[in-house]
């Protein structure tokens, strides 16, 4: 028994020093301890013009379309302006603020397909019909910036890229009016030592908090809400010129991306992080005094 238990200590031994004599002379610099090569020009996309488009996938492709004209059919009569309808009753109801997230979040989608009479409603709404300055409750900045901002940003994408003809001569400009209206309205968010944006904001007051309507001491917010509206900000910020966009949501990565402390496991970041404090100390993985909201 005892001789076993010297072969097994022996083996962990040597595991152990083979580990550390690798991660000291082979880890590549900046001590990330790994070396992905990431490759460039790489198509991710169905090469269509080469394949061409079947007779088949053309059909599949008008029956979606036609799927999509019946249930935007269905919402305009039940549940027009409301946010969300519910598939069963199909009562109305309002879950993201009461701007009409079905009609803005949709605005890609009808776009894409080819649904110029759609896109034209829909661009309507935003611009006669909704007021950004004002919201029904506490704003969520994620579920705000993907749904909203996000559809805002990419229908002058797509517009510009000639996918759809434009419902208006004045459309980028007032889309972009739009976008910035709920992005300038969604800027006290960011108020944080750490640049981190706060799980809520109140529109009414200018200032960020959490899901309570306090600012808890210890709100705790996932990665994603941390970093992931990079995208839409940035672009933002490139369709209209105003870098403030950029520099908020940059900020708000940074501490993440560029941790100068470090992590427990390298480039595997904690699951929640607080925006509200300062990043002075390494992150946990199960700090007791963290309050998730969402």
């Amino acid at each position: 028994m005892l001789a076993r238990r010297s072969r097994v200590a022996v083996a962990f031994v040597l595991a152990c020093s083979f580990y550390l004599f690798h991660r000291v002379f082979f880890s590549p610099p900046g001590g990330i301890g790994f070396d992905f090569m990431i490759p460039h020009n790489i198509r991710i996309q169905y090469p269509f013009e080469e394949k061409g488009i079947n007779a088949r996938d053309a059909k599949k492709a008008e029956a979606v379309k036609e799927v999509m004209r019946r249930t935007w059919k269905l919402y305009k009569e039940r549940a027009w302006g409301f946010d969300e309808i519910k598939p069963v009753s199909g009562k109305s109801r309002n879950s993201r603020n009461g701007w009409g997230a079905t009609i803005i979040d949709s605005m890609t989608t009808a776009a894409i397909m080819g649904l110029t009479d759609v896109f034209a409603e829909q661009y309507d709404w935003v611009v006669n019909h909704v007021d950004f300055n004002k919201a029904e409750g506490l704003v969520d900045p994620f579920e705000t910036t993907i749904r909203y901002l996000g559809a805002l940003v990419s229908s002058v994408d797509l517009l510009e890229a000639g996918i759809i003809p434009p419902p208006s001569p004045l459309f980028r400009q007032e889309i972009l009016k739009q976008a910035k209206t709920l992005a300038d309205n969604l800027g006290p968010g960011f108020d944080t030592p750490t640049g981190m944006i706060w799980p809520r904001i109140n529109f009414t007051e200018a200032r960020g908090m959490d899901m309570s309507g306090r600012r808890h001491q210890h709100a705790a917010v996932h990665l994603a809400r941390a970093g992931s509206h990079w995208l839409e900000y940035s672009t933002l910020s490139h369709l209209t010129g105003d870098k403030i966009y950029l520099d908020n949501s940059t900020k708000a990565w940074d501490c993440l991306v560029f941790d100068k402390r470090g992590e427990p496991w390298p480039g595997i970041l904690q699951y929640e992080v607080k925006p509200e404090i300062h990043m002075d100390r390494p992150p946990g993985w199960d700090d007791k005094n963290s309050r998730s909201t969402g």
